[in-house]
């Protein structure tokens, strides 16, 4: 609980710092470790930073739903506005092999692919990527399809555990940006 109340605590500080207040608030994938639907300090803290700067925030967290074949677990992006709290969720489309799609043996995180449009509408389309998406340059292109005027990638680059692995990442993210001629925003 202390390293994600730490990891919470830098993301706001990060948010807060000084200068005019921006637009967009842009967190990387997973920044939340808990249930951004559910009733925690963590959701309070989310929801009046968006409110007190008057700034939508993006950011990356699970989410879970009790559907007919069991509970299922979505890697996920969600928009909070400021008036309006959490207004829309993209569920990952893309799942890491072995990591995310319950391959990697006993105690593995099973996680669910999401369906329907990569556009989260903030005050920009914004068509998510996250994480290992933005290797799939269809995925991009259907965001841009689908609207989006600019692209954001999400990305928990300390999964890697190497540096040479999120400069990759980098640069096909970039690539995706070049070829759909939108701004990249990658966090």
């Amino acid at each position: 609980h202390a390293r994600r109340a730490e990891r919470l605590a830098r993301h706001l500080a990060l948010s807060r710092g000084g200068g005019a207040p921006p637009d967009l608030i842009v967190w990387p994938e997973h920044a939340l470790d808990g249930y951004l639907d559910e009733p925690t300090h963590a959701r309070a803290a989310v929801l009046d930073l968006a409110r007190d700067g008057g700034a939508d925030v993006l950011l990356g967290g699970p989410h879970w739903e009790r559907t007919a074949d069991g509970t299922r677990y979505h890697n996920s992006a969600y928009l909070v506005q400021p008036r309006d709290g959490v207004v829309a969720r993209y569920d990952k489309h893309r799942l890491v092999p072995f990591a995310e799609d319950g391959r990697g043996g006993a105690g593995a995180v099973r996680y669910a692919a999401g369906h329907g449009t990569h556009v989260l509408t903030s005050r920009v389309r914004a068509g998510v990527l996250l994480c290992l998406e933005a290797m799939f340059p269809e995925l991009a292109r259907d965001a841009v399809h689908d609207g989006a005027d600019v692209l954001l990638n999400l990305s928990n680059d300390a999964w890697f555990g190497r540096e040479d692995a999120a400069a990759l990442q980098l640069d096909i993210a970039t690539l995706r940006a070049v070829e759909s001629r939108r701004y990249l925003v990658r966090a």
